[in-house]
């Protein structure tokens, strides 16, 4: 789809990572600096915040009927994030030795599962302190309903903008009980 993630990319370069948001605090491990505080990127909320960009819809998409999904809205879930980045895969080293009977690949999965869950919702968390993301639904266990996401990336109007589309959205799903145009459903779902 073309009105998806090529501007929002662009806007975390721009409105994000160049003014240093991204950046945390650590202490330095350099002989002549040890025990100082210096900034280094949080890298992790990095690929997940351009993975978020990717995948949600330009400002340019924007409509005025609120049954459209908004730009910069994100509705996917974690588990999403985890599988299209590959997070629980094996290394080709893991593997062999899965194969080779050494260790138990079911049990890897599961672990790597939980680990990478843990990762990427500290990187939301990051990012949500940062201001860069804000949840605009929390996920509901009765419907195995997804968060709802929007990304705060672009100018403070623009930011503004989203949080607009995104609430009318929200209120027209609350109003209609109905699936917007291009919804595939939530993970769990079925049509």
């Amino acid at each position: 789809m073309e009105d998806m993630g090529y501007s929002n990319t662009d806007a975390v370069y721009e409105n994000v990572l160049s003014k240093g948001l991204l950046l945390k605090n650590t202490k330095s491990r350099e002989p002549s600096h040890k025990g100082e505080l210096v900034a280094i990127p949080n890298s992790t909320a990095e690929s997940v915040l351009l993975y978020l960009a990717h995948r949600t819809r330009n400002m340019d998409a924007a409509s005025d009927d609120p049954s459209k999904i908004p730009p910069r809205y994100y509705f996917g879930g974690y588990d999403s994030i985890v599988q299209e980045r590959g997070l629980t895969q094996p290394t080709p080293e893991i593997a062999a030795r899965g194969f080779a009977g050494e260790i138990d690949l079911d049990e890897y999965f599961i672990r790597r599962n939980d680990t990478a869950l843990g990762t990427v919702s500290a990187a939301m968390r990051f990012l949500q302190e940062r201001g860069v993301v804000k949840c605009v639904r929390k996920a509901t266990s009765w419907n195995q309903g997804n968060s709802v996401w929007i990304l705060l990336i672009g100018t403070p109007e623009e930011n503004r903008k989203v949080e607009r589309y995104a609430n009318r959205h929200l209120e027209w799903v609350r109003k209609t009980k109905y699936r917007p145009e291009g919804f595939d459903g939530m993970i769990g779902e079925t049509k």
